[in-house]
């Protein structure tokens, strides 16, 4: 008669060491994924950084250096002598500003580079697809997964009305704008400790190959104002270079994946002695940028531990005044300190200008699209970038563009893109997500506190790869909050009151006095 324990007991043992295997590799892809987003990110804005610092189109960067720059030129100090304007004449005043259009050009194998960035995030849709149907990973808990049902309504109904006004083509195309949507459903695999620890490694290593970068933009980089008056407000001769943008192309974004980097890190790293010189590392990209959200959300991270402290024994229910008094004041230290501090003079022309832009989204007679939006093609620097007349994909599809396409505005700010695209549905259901995060999930808070501040003043979900990593953190909230869907949590709650000892009532006193 066959040993049945004995088979049992193997067949068991073979599971689990196939179930160890499979997460070893599934490990392995983690890792994977962090050394192909490092090398994504740095190749997105490639073209531009060697641009700036003359390695690509050397002779365009000489006849720029010899036309913005006094003699003699220090080589390995251009901001010493160079400066991106030129005075031609006083009378009457004749201004030549450097022309920093053609830093921006994307030539035949740079435009590979620069999609890199979508085949990352279309890759990791396809395999954690076929890993969920291949079953070698759990399938999503879809009743976790209800507090992202609004946010997808939202992105249907954009969709929608993108598909009515410019066609199924261009309604397409406008998903890249939300390709980090679905890894909220698909990417749970990926939000063990051990995977995001490497993921967070990885974004280190890319932290500390951006500091060596930093130093050669600021030493060769071409003088360019990038919207800001700082340029206009110190001579030639006082050394300070134009602000930093490195690969991302925009200093701005620089220092939001500088600080959302770190948080990133002090959210999901093990490796706790290594966070002093995290810390560290994202000061240079931060000042050398002249962030303002950055250097806010910076001492934000600081701070946070001993506000939570504060908040436990000062609770800001009861002691609603200190609190606003708080921070009343060190809004107006910010509000004074931070110009002088990022040499930007025009800090709060910036700020000022945002609220401008979200005030007059806001004015409109039309409660429907103050509603619902104007559809994902209305606004975004990614949909800016791939579909515009002089867009990435306009010479790949060719006629499936219509002629006219529409409107694509700015938008400066999370609050305003989401406004433009899906409404003021679109807006409660990202926040109320990200909020919610927040409040379950304690190890993610220091990020999703960083991505919530940042967006205040970018689009994080355009930044790559803060929108990976943000989708990688809501996932893991989501997943953790959902490992009991509310019928498991309403039957056991049943099964813990129906083992709760009974109790008998008190004894009621007799009617009438005992006999004895």
């Amino acid at each position: 008669m066959p040993d049945w324990p004995l088979i049992a007991g193997g067949v068991l043992k073979s599971d689990a060491q196939r179930t160890r295997l499979s997460g070893e590799r599934l490990d392995r892809l983690a890792g994977w994924l962090g050394a192909l987003t490092v090398i994504a990110t740095l190749a997105n804005g490639s073209g531009f950084f060697l641009r700036r610092i003359g390695l690509l189109d050397n002779k365009a960067y000489r006849r720029d250096l010899l036309t913005f720059c006094t003699q003699p030129i220090q080589e390995l100090w251009l901001p010493a002598s160079c400066h991106f304007r030129k005075v031609l004449s006083l009378e009457p005043l004749q201004v030549l500003s450097l022309d920093s259009r053609r830093l921006y050009e994307i030539t035949g194998p740079e435009l590979l580079l620069k999609l890199a960035k979508y085949g990352v995030l279309a890759g990791l849709i396809a395999l954690s697809l076929l890993l969920i149907l291949r079953r070698q990973v759990a399938a999503p808990r879809w009743g976790a997964l209800l507090p992202a049902v609004p946010l997808l309504i939202s992105i249907l109904v954009s969709l929608g009305i993108t598909a009515r006004q410019a066609g199924i083509a261009v309604a397409i195309a406008s998903l890249l704008s939300v390709a980090w949507v679905p890894l909220l459903a698909l990417a749970g695999w990926l939000t063990t400790p051990t995977r995001l620890n490497r993921l967070a490694s990885a974004i280190a290593a890319l932290m500390l190959v951006q500091l060596p970068l930093a130093l050669v933009e600021a030493m060769r980089g071409l003088p360019t104002s990038f919207g800001s008056l700082t340029a206009t407000l110190h001579p030639p001769d006082a050394a300070i270079p134009s602000r930093l943008a490195q690969t991302f192309i925009l200093p701005n974004s620089l220092g939001v994946f500088a600080v959302c980097a770190l948080a990133f890190c002090i959210s999901f790293s093990r490796h706790r002695r290594w966070l002093p010189w995290l810390y560290l590392a994202s000061l240079p990209p931060i000042l050398l940028a002249r962030s303002a959200a950055g250097s806010i959300t910076l001492l934000a991270l600081v701070a946070l531990p001993s506000l939570e402290r504060l908040q436990n024994r000062y609770p800001l229910r009861r002691h609603p005044l200190p609190w606003a008094t708080g921070s009343a004041a060190i809004g107006g230290l910010l509000a004074l300190g931070l110009p002088r501090l990022l040499g930007r003079a025009d800090l709060l022309q910036s700020l000022t200008g945002r609220l401008g832009q979200l005030v007059s989204e806001l004015d409109t007679d039309q409660p429907l699209t103050l509603l619902f939006g104007q559809g994902l093609a209305a606004a975004g620097n990614r949909i800016s970038e791939l579909l515009s007349n002089e867009g990435l994909l306009r010479p790949l599809v060719g006629g499936l563009w219509p002629a006219a396409l529409p409107r694509i505005g700015p938008s400066d700010s999370m609050l305003v893109l989401l406004l433009v695209q899906g409404g003021i549905l679109a807006v409660a259901a990202f926040y109320g997500l990200l909020l919610r995060a927040m409040v379950q999930d304690r190890s993610s808070r220091p990020f999703l506190l960083s991505v919530l501040l940042c967006s205040l003043t970018l689009n994080v979900t355009e930044l790559f790869p803060v929108d990976l990593l943000l989708a990688l953190a809501l996932c893991r909230s989501l997943q953790t909050t959902g490992e009991q869907t509310g019928s498991q949590r309403l039957s056991q709650r049943l099964r813990r009151w129906l083992r709760r000892p009974a109790t008998l009532p008190p004894a009621l006193p007799a009617p009438w006095p005992s006999r004895g």
